[in-house]
Formats: C-alpha cells, structure tokens, sequence
C-alpha cells in the first residue's frame, strides 16, 4: 500500500471510529436518560432516533471501505 492509499485508509478508519464512539455514546445516554430522568423516555426516544439514520450510514460506510480495502490488496 503506497502513501497515498495509507493516508485515505486512515481518513476512512478515522471516520468510522468516531461514528461508531458516537452511536454507543447515543444508546449509552438513552439508557441513563431512561433510568434517571421521570421523563426520560422522551430524551431516551430522541437520542435512539438519531441512532438510527447513524447506524444505517456507518453499515453503508463501513461496506464500502471494506470493499475499497479488498481491491487494494
């Protein structure tokens, strides 16, 4: 793997890295929202919406580097 492609494979990791801390730190606060708030089914539903478009975009990130990384090798 030249530079080049080194330093793209690690903007891509990069990206899928912090989205994923992102999506675990959204269910992480739905769950502690739901247990210690008297209406923290509201902010738990909030935070478990944007979960969800995150999700589908990291699988279709995630798909496509990993198919990006194949053809490199």
């Amino acid at each position: 793997m030249d530079e080049k492609t080194a330093k793209i494979y690690k903007m891509k990791y990069f990206m899928l890295t912090i989205m994923l801390n992102v999506i675990v730190l959204l269910i992480a606060g739905a769950i502690l929202a739901f247990v210690f708030f008297d209406n923290g089914y509201i902010m738990a539903g909030v935070m478990l919406a944007a979960v969800v478009p995150l999700t589908l975009s990291f699988r279709k990130r995630y798909h496509k580097t990993k198919a990006w990384l194949d053809e490199q090798t």
